[in-house]
Formats: C-alpha cells, structure tokens, sequence
C-alpha cells in the first residue's frame, strides 16, 4: 500500500511539474517601421491569464528631412472580438538616437480572457526615423 501511494504522489508530482510549462502561453513577435503605423494584424492566440507584454525597440535608420528627435512609440495590444476590437494595454517607448541599440520595455496588461491579440504600434508623425523591435505576449 505504501509502495502504490508513493508511485502515486510521485505521478502527481511529475503531472503537476509538467502542467505549468504546457499552461503557459507565450508568443513572439516582430516588426518593422518606415512610416508611421505597423498593422499586419498577426493575430496570436492567447490563453487566459495574466498578459505581460514586453519587448523591445530600436532605430535602425534616418530618411531625408528626420526630425531632431526620435518620436515615442507605442505599442498597443487589442483583442479581436468580432466587430469592433478591443484595446487592452499599451506599452510607451523613448527608442535611442543610436542605431541598433534597443530601448526595453515592459508592460503588465491584467487579467484577460482567452482568445485572438494583435499587436499595433504607432508613432504620432512620420519622424523620418525608422525603427524595428521585438516583443513577447505571455499568461502564465
């Protein structure tokens, strides 16, 4: 009887171990921006949780007439429901003026339910600068 307990915690143990890495949801995802607003409209599915949104962001080139400064980014996360999407967080980035050096950014979203997320990022003017990042969306 001891023996059959044993074997018993330890398969539990093991599930319970197993489960975690299984129930976890995390996505990768990257872009490019030349303009103004980055909306491929990816969509990534997302299990219920706690969404984290990190990532980072970094310039990679100037086009003619860039401005002295580089424009925050934004990067928002939506939830596709059907007719009209719905935003969930957004995460802010100042990128640097040197290239290829990434500015890192993490964003704690809150509770979601599970279902389909896009990402789109933006800038409130073509700046002339042009940037690239990376990011993750994770629930635990």
């Amino acid at each position: 009887m001891k023996r059959i307990l044993s074997r018993l915690s330890i398969a539990v143990f093991a599930s319970l171990v197993l489960a975690g890495p299984v129930l976890a949801n995390s996505v990768f995802y990257s872009w490019t921006m030349n303009l103004r607003v980055v909306d491929n409209h990816v969509l990534h599915t997302m299990t219920a949780g706690t969404l984290t949104h990190q990532g980072q962001v970094w310039t990679t080139s100037t086009d003619v007439g860039f401005f002295p400064s580089v424009l925050i980014v934004h990067l928002d996360v939506y939830k596709e429901t059907g007719f009209i999407d719905t935003y969930i967080c957004g995460a802010t980035v100042q990128p640097k003026k040197a290239f290829n050096v990434g500015t890192q950014f993490t964003k704690n979203c809150g509770a979601i339910s599970s279902g389909d997320c896009f990402i789109v990022v933006w800038k409130s003017d073509d700046d002339h600068w042009n940037e690239q990042g990376q990011g993750d969306l994770i629930t635990p």
